[in-house]
């Protein structure tokens, strides 16, 4: 008979805040993309309240991809795992900015005098 090997480590049963922060980047990232495409469908409202929400979770994305990143030798998270969370986070954060400035009727690129 042949004994299965297993392949868990004790490092993977720890509480990873940086997994966590990655995770709602992703949301926030995937959420932001939706406001943007229903958006786009001519529904202008959301674009006035729908925002804050992937702010928000990539803003606390970011504060817990951080201290996951710094406590990165006790929960056993890698650096690079750490850069993807912190990415997704910036995404989930860039886009809740720019439909936060649809919404708001924000200048943010150049217009031709007269337009």
């Amino acid at each position: 008979m042949s004994e299965q090997v297993s392949t868990f480590s004790p490092s993977q049963e720890k509480f990873q805040l940086g997994r966590i922060g990655g995770y709602l980047g992703m949301a926030g990232a995937i959420i932001s993309m939706l406001i943007f495409t229903v958006g786009c469908f001519g529904y202008f409202q959301v674009f006035m309240f729908m925002p804050f929400i992937p702010l928000a979770l990539g803003s606390v994305g970011m504060v817990l991809s951080l201290i996951g990143g710094f406590s990165s030798r006790l929960s056993g998270i890698d650096d690079t795992q750490t850069f993807l969370a912190m990415f997704a986070n910036f995404l989930a954060l860039g886009g809740g900015f720019l439909e936060l400035a649809v919404g708001n009727h924000w200048t943010i690129f150049y217009t031709a005098p007269g337009n």
